[in-house]
């Protein structure tokens, strides 16, 4: 699901490009910046590289109930998931598009700007399961910024951090069903 989630992000950005710059080709591509054996994962320049960072669970929503009463059946059920999705936005040019890749971060803002939510009835197309989604812009500090490009095997390149909330997890398995209470019988 998180990969779909994020090709669904993909295909809007390079829509919204395609539009805004008048480009005939996909800017922005889904991969890791480098491969786990050093080499650059990308074989071609002047790209928007998304970069799944980090997933981590939302606690604040993370407990709801675990029972559900349908008709005359209760079902217990694990309660769905959430997570957040920590992505960086990273302009893969050669030093002399550095303006380029500038200018395609400031596109990356402005999309987000202009669309900060999907939800299932506003947006065609969001994966099956995913009800909403929500973006952040992510502040970094000079210290984060070291910590990221050294976890990723890179050197630093201009980017834009989102946070990427309440995406939900839920395959709906029931772990058990019975009769629901009808009545109760107080002992005397």
């Amino acid at each position: 699901m998180i990969d779909q989630v994020l090709q669904y992000i993909v295909v809007g950005i390079n829509q919204y490009f395609r539009v805004r710059f008048g480009l005939n080709e996909n800017i922005v591509v889904l991969s890791g910046i480098v491969n786990i054996d050093g080499t650059p994962a990308l074989q071609q320049d002047n790209k928007i590289v998304l970069t799944l960072l980090n997933i981590e669970q939302e606690k604040v929503l993370g407990s709801i109930g675990n029972y559900q009463t349908m008709g005359d059946k209760t079902s217990r059920v694990n309660p769905p998931v959430y997570i957040n999705l920590s992505l960086l936005f990273s302009g893969y040019f050669p030093g002399s598009n550095y303006a380029e890749a500038l200018k395609f971060i400031s596109g990356v803002i402005t999309y987000f700007q202009a669309n900060t939510s999907f939800s299932e009835d506003e947006n065609s197309g969001l994966p099956d399961g995913v009800d909403k989604i929500i973006f952040d812009l992510q502040k970094f500090t000079y210290q984060d910024l070291s910590h990221i490009w050294g976890m990723l095997g890179s050197k630093h390149m201009p980017s834009v951090g989102y946070k990427m909330r309440m995406m939900m997890i839920d395959n709906k398995q029931l772990k058990e069903q019975r009769p629901a209470i009808q009545q109760v019988k107080p002992e005397l």
